[in-house]
């Protein structure tokens, strides 16, 4: 899975979630995947908490060509930003 961040969105507590916004450039995302936010200031460990697309709403999944919302738990707000990479843990 590679997908590479074009907006960056923060849903304040309680949530307390970051939404990373982008097109799915290869493979397929489901919620519940362990991912990597690979930021200027190094890989980050998330989790897939929600995945959302404008067209379907809330999906399970979504694969390649899709642009979809990445809702996501243990990433702070200020260390994502436009251009990062997220991949699958062990990825690169």
């Amino acid at each position: 899975m590679q997908f590479t961040v074009e907006e960056v969105f923060y849903i304040q507590p309680p949530v307390d979630r970051v939404i990373l916004v982008g097109t799915i450039t290869d493979g397929t995302v489901r919620v519940g995947d362990k991912l990597v936010v690979h930021t200027s200031a190094g890989p980050v460990d998330v989790d897939v908490d929600n995945i959302e697309s404008i067209q379907q709403g809330d999906l399970k999944q979504a694969s390649k060509g899709q642009q979809v919302g990445l809702t996501l738990t243990g990433i702070r707000s200020d260390q994502p930003s436009k251009g990062d990479r997220v991949t699958p843990r062990g990825g690169a």
